[in-house]
């Protein structure tokens, strides 16, 4: 039956997750509500200039995006006071800020999910309360406290990784044919290289550093970016098959490991670019999509490289 003007409930919730991994839901009416929750927009950006000693004006020289800062009031309802003062202890437990170390500190996450199904996390810290504030004669079972987090990092981003692969690097030849004649010569590459390609239709807007995981065997690795040219590229080590290398481009990472625990910095071709090498957006990259070579040397069809992203968003 159609009810006429009938509109959907909008099924929207708000969720705090602990560096610790815990889940705790602020916003799923009626009995806990987020009254208001501002700051996930687009923050204020920052201009680098520079002026000449008789220059009107300046020159801008970059931009860049500040810290975010997430302020929400939070209003959690009981049914007497006893539940009062275990739903107060309870947000306590999940806020408290050594449920990361304390002197190597781990972020905490901020999940919205939208009416349409879309989730966006955000990185960020309690930087204040609750405070507690003394409630009105009316209202002593239920707590009402403003709170602010800090997303040091201001980038939004989907939690769901996705990937892009290419996998099956044999060679297609006997890179060692020996023919016999009067003398036994030997031709071809003891080593050749086979590249293919990875497309990459990226949905966020702003660049994301990827992980690259790579199964060997391998003798060199290089991943080109087609539009940007940023290469990451490993030469002269001779990966076994079963071994994974993991390059993280994570911004303040920067990290090459074996599934050993080797770092691999020292195979870093010069040409490459750890700092610059991503994931771009329309218009930077024409609709988002991203094309990469990828050339592999000493490879067999159990290696496999695999691209791995999240789409990351400067404002919702």
């Amino acid at each position: 039956m159609t009810v006429k003007n009938f509109r959907k409930q909008h099924t929207e919730r708000i969720l705090y997750i602990t560096p610790d991994g815990l889940t705790v839901v602020l916003h799923d009416p009626p009995n806990k509500s987020v009254l208001s929750y501002e700051g996930d927009g687009l923050p204020s950006p920052e201009y680098d200039t520079t002026r000449g000693p008789y220059q009107h004006g300046v020159n801008v020289l970059g931009i860049r995006e500040p810290q975010r800062e997430i302020d929400l009031v939070l209003r959690w309802n009981a049914c007497s006071r006893d539940e009062y003062w275990t739903m107060r202890h309870t947000l306590i437990n999940y806020l408290r800020p050594n449920r990361t170390n304390l002197n190597n500190s781990s972020p905490g996450v901020l999940r919205r999910i939208l009416s349409n199904g879309e989730i966006f996390d955000l990185d960020c810290y309690l930087t204040r309360g609750p405070k507690w504030a003394y409630p009105r004669n009316w209202d002593h079972w239920s707590i009402q406290e403003s709170l602010k987090f800090t997303a040091f990092n201001p980038v939004l981003y989907n939690p769901t990784t996705k990937a892009g692969l290419v996998q099956d690097f044999t060679p297609s030849f006997n890179p060692n044919i020996i023919i016999p004649l009067m003398f036994t010569f030997t031709f071809g590459e003891t080593s050749p290289s086979i590249t293919k390609s990875i497309s990459i239709s990226y949905l966020g807007n702003w660049e994301s550093f990827p992980a690259i995981i790579i199964n060997g065997p391998y003798t060199a690795v290089s991943i080109q970016h087609q539009t940007t040219l940023d290469k990451v590229a490993l030469n002269n080590y001779s990966s076994p098959t079963g071994e994974t290398t993991t390059i993280d481009l994570t911004y303040g990472k920067k990290t090459i490991l074996t599934n050993s625990g080797v770092s691999l910095l020292g195979y870093v071709t010069q040409d490459s670019d750890l700092s610059a090498f991503s994931i771009q957006p329309d218009p930077e990259v024409a609709g988002g999509i991203n094309a990469f070579d990828v050339t592999v040397s000493g490879g067999s069809s159990d290696t496999l490289i695999q691209m791995q992203y999240k789409d990351r968003y400067i404002g919702i």
